[in-house]
């Protein structure tokens, strides 16, 4: 699964990673959860930020092992603003397969 953070508008940092389903964002983060869809046309892998991710037990563990190739709309460097390892719940509360 890829994960993501939508837009320029939204920083880049763990509370504002996103899922694409259906072809719409859906936040991970508990606080974030209930909003729904988010419109993103626009949108970086945690990947081009350096992150790995790795499916644990209820959640994703996300690890920055390498240095953010991620630019903004403009080309311009976009850095990660938050913690380098963390884990967050699956979406919905979805399992691996779901």
């Amino acid at each position: 699964m890829k994960y993501y953070i939508v837009n320029d508008t939204d920083r880049p940092y763990m509370r504002h990673v996103a899922v694409k389903r259906d072809g719409k964002f859906y936040y991970l983060h508990y606080s974030l959860r209930n909003f729904g869809p988010v419109g993103g046309l626009f949108a970086t892998t945690l990947k081009d930020f350096g992150f790995e991710a790795e499916e644990i037990e209820g959640g994703v563990l996300f690890r920055k092992t390498r240095d953010s190739v991620a630019v903004y709309e403009d080309c311009s460097p976009r850095e990660w603003q938050g913690e380098t390892r963390f884990v967050l719940p699956y979406y919905k509360g979805e399992g691996k397969n779901g």
